[in-house]
């Protein structure tokens, strides 16, 4: 089995062309102090055995949007209670007469809790529920998709949230059901 995770950190917005895994697997024969003889020709006669060669298409030419997978506090007057990270399921339904669209909390992580230190990377890993989440719908009169709101709770309750749209697919293949990566 062979796992992996590609991250990328851009400062910036950065337009690509494509990106694409090389993956190459090769093998040589080497003998123990103890085999003589009969391996000793084998052995110098043969030459390095390829084991895997493949190219996975990670991502279509497109663009990589700026962002990191950690949050820091830059500076803040009011003391800060706890950040939180909300997972949320948009169900959108229409027809003739209109849409109704209804969010539903699936999961939420507490990222820091008590005041936050100025200028220290928090790191954020979500671990998605597989029997809440799936790969984002949209058709005509249904759609599915997915936000992450990012939740700041200051000492005295006030609340200041932020709402980003994500995008699920499915990957090529099914995951091995021991992986627990988040991605993306």
């Amino acid at each position: 089995m062979l796992l992996g995770c590609v991250q990328f950190q851009c400062g910036a917005e950065t337009k690509h062309e494509g990106i694409i895994l090389y993956l190459e697997g090769v093998v040589n024969l080497q003998l123990s102090s103890k085999t003589v003889g009969l391996f000793d020709a084998f052995y110098n006669s043969v030459k390095p055995i390829n084991l895997l060669q493949n190219n996975l298409e990670l991502s279509a030419p497109g663009k990589l949007s700026a962002g990191r997978s950690d949050i820091m506090v830059q500076h803040t007057e009011a003391a800060i209670k706890s950040i939180d990270m909300q997972l949320v399921r948009v169900e959108t339904c229409g027809c003739d007469e209109g849409y109704s669209k209804d969010a539903t909390e699936i999961q939420t992580i507490q990222i820091a809790d008590g005041n936050v230190l100025p200028k220290l990377e928090l790191p954020i890993y979500m671990v998605l529920p597989r029997l809440f989440t799936c790969p984002t719908l949209l058709t005509k009169n249904f759609k599915i998709e997915f936000e992450l709101n990012l939740v700041v709770v200051f000492k005295e309750d006030y609340t200041v949230s932020e709402n980003f749209k994500i995008v699920f697919k499915r990957s090529a293949g099914p995951l091995p059901s021991k992986m627990t990566t988040a991605g993306r």
